[in-house]
């Protein structure tokens, strides 16, 4: 039975570490640090990700910005419905040396104001946006919710 710290954290003996995703098991490991405590608030808003470890260096590099996703996924999740999926992957243009966070909205039956609602959520935290070192895009791909890893 998996068992946490004092502080509420995952804390896997030597086996259960073995049996885990190395992707989990780093995510899970990273709540120590600042960025990894504000990633594992994401976890009550039921954001996930395939890609846990790469966010979580990008955050690193931008700790202000880390500071501000928790805010803005549990406003996502007032906005949506709990069905709907947040997602948050790292952006990497394949031609430019450019990267970004983008948090994906994805609904299994897409609502025809989506993007006026998510450019509602956005202006919401424009102004923060606007001046973190880092960028955040919210948008929807328009795919069906993937699942993944939750953190």
């Amino acid at each position: 039975m998996p068992e946490t710290n004092a502080a509420g954290i995952f804390a896997p003996n030597v086996r259960e570490a073995a049996e885990l995703p190395v992707t989990a098991f780093q995510a899970r490991l990273a709540v120590q640090s600042e960025v990894g405590r504000q990633l594992a608030k994401l976890q009550r808003y039921g954001v996930v990700s395939h890609q846990w470890t790469a966010v979580q260096e990008y955050l690193e590099q931008y700790p202000d910005l880390a500071t501000m996703l928790p805010a803005i996924c549990e406003q996502a999740r007032e906005e949506f419905e709990p069905s709907d999926e947040l997602a948050v992957e790292l952006y990497c243009d394949p031609e430019i040396k450019d990267e970004y966070l983008t948090l994906y909205i994805r609904q299994s039956r897409y609502e025809a104001d989506i993007m006026a609602r998510i450019e509602r959520l956005s202006d919401t935290f424009s102004d923060r946006l606007e001046h973190a070192s880092g960028d955040l895009l919210l948008t929807s791909d328009f795919s069906s919710p993937r699942g993944s890893d939750v953190l």
